[in-house]
């Protein structure tokens, strides 16, 4: 499914803009099952710095052959968006603002658990 109709377009004649940093690559060449998500996911968490979260997105994109290990599991574009959002969740206590950066003054005691990213649009 092209990215435009799984953001709700018909897909006929869309663009998707995308406001974002560079390119950063990691690699995982040793991954056979879809757990290689949480591999992705600890990469991901370097985006902007790693103490700053719900302050930006990413875009996430998987050559054939990883995605085929996905796709072969049976996870879709859904499954695969899903699992890495909850692997990129993180305690307050790892962001909270004062040592480095973080996007949210308003973490509690740091029991709170925040989105890497901007929670998903419901």
């Amino acid at each position: 499914m092209p990215l435009s109709v799984a953001r709700g377009s018909s897909g006929k004649n869309a663009v998707t803009l995308f406001q974002g940093d560079g390119i950063q690559g990691f690699i995982d060449q040793r991954s056979r099952t879809p757990r290689a998500h949480e591999i992705a996911g600890m990469s991901l968490l370097a985006v902007g710095h790693h103490k700053l979260c719900e302050f930006t997105n990413a875009m996430l994109v998987l050559v054939p052959e990883h995605y085929a290990i996905f796709r072969e599991a049976g996870w879709d574009r859904a499954r695969i968006t899903e699992e890495l959002h909850k692997a990129m969740v993180r305690p307050g206590k790892d962001v909270i603002q004062g040592a480095t950066a973080s996007a949210r003054a308003s973490i509690s005691a740091g029991d709170e658990m925040i989105n890497k990213f901007w929670p998903k649009a419901s």
